[in-house]
């Protein structure tokens, strides 16, 4: 049977960050949903809190790659030395290599095709999106009026994507994922809260089940401690989607998810 997994607009936008899980771990996520191993659940409003924060995202990560350049400060005493002379040729490629690299990757955010912009799209396109209707959107919003986990007071949200998941019938055990305290214990933080628990179990009954993992990885750790995911199953599993593509935007895709690896 699929595991069912949720993944919190954070966890899609770290990987616009300099996060812990590296880009790889989406490629592999999306060669298990593809062998039916995970279900992925999704809504339209985790959507738009990508879609929306993208850009946020994007350009505090750009602004740090940015100011990031390649110098070295030299004693006088070597200033006539041909090594140093080597060195100052080499670091000012260096500066232009990056100054291109820049380039390259500020047309591809204008244009959305980033590999992460690439390899979202899949995955969302890949997941199963739960309608948003207008009573599940008053029971979150009296859920942050009530100060009731999870979410903020402004922030409607988290109380959204929980309520979509309570609310839904087929769905009893559910892994979440995601970097947002408020659903997480305050004495473990890698437990989800016991209030948000016991109400997943009255509502879905006793043998249902709701776990919270920070990262995909830890997902990884917990459920596939000994799949073999190497990049060679990556790669074939990418393959085997080529030869059966039908649509110019599903090949795109694939090949460029290809091109992370050598």
């Amino acid at each position: 049977m699929a595991r069912t997994l949720f993944l919190d607009a954070n966890i899609f936008l770290d990987f616009y960050r300099f996060s812990r899980d590296d880009i790889n771990e989406m490629s592999k996520l999306i060669t298990l949903v593809d062998q039916g191993e995970i279900t992925i659940i999704t809504n339209k409003q985790l959507n738009n809190e990508i879609a929306r924060n993208r850009e946020k995202i994007i350009a505090k990560s750009l602004g740090d790659f940015k100011g990031q350049k390649f110098s070295i400060k030299a004693p006088h005493f070597c200033q006539d030395s041909e090594h140093l002379i080597e060195l100052n040729a080499q670091l000012s490629k260096a500066n232009t290599s990056h100054q291109n690299l820049l380039t390259e990757l500020q047309e591809k955010i204008s244009t959305k095709t980033l590999n992460t912009d690439q390899l979202i799209a899949s995955l969302l396109e890949k997941s199963t999106s739960l309608e948003i209707q207008e009573q599940l959107v008053h029971a979150a919003q009296s859920r942050v009026s009530r100060q009731h986990p999870p979410g903020k007071q402004g922030s409607i949200g988290d109380a959204i994507h929980w309520e979509s998941l309570l609310q839904h019938a087929d769905i009893t055990r559910i892994n979440i994922v995601t970097g947002d305290a408020d659903f997480a214990s305050d004495l473990n933080t890698d437990k989800i809260r016991d209030v948000l628990e016991a109400e997943w179990k009255e509502t879905k009954g006793i043998l249902s089940s709701v776990s919270l993992f920070k990262s995909i990885s830890s997902f990884f750790k917990k459920h596939y401690p000994n799949i073999d995911l190497s990049d060679e199953i990556v790669k074939k599993s990418l393959i085997d989607q080529l030869e059966g593509s039908e649509s110019f935007s599903a090949t795109h895709t694939v090949v460029t998810t290809l091109n992370m690896f050598t």
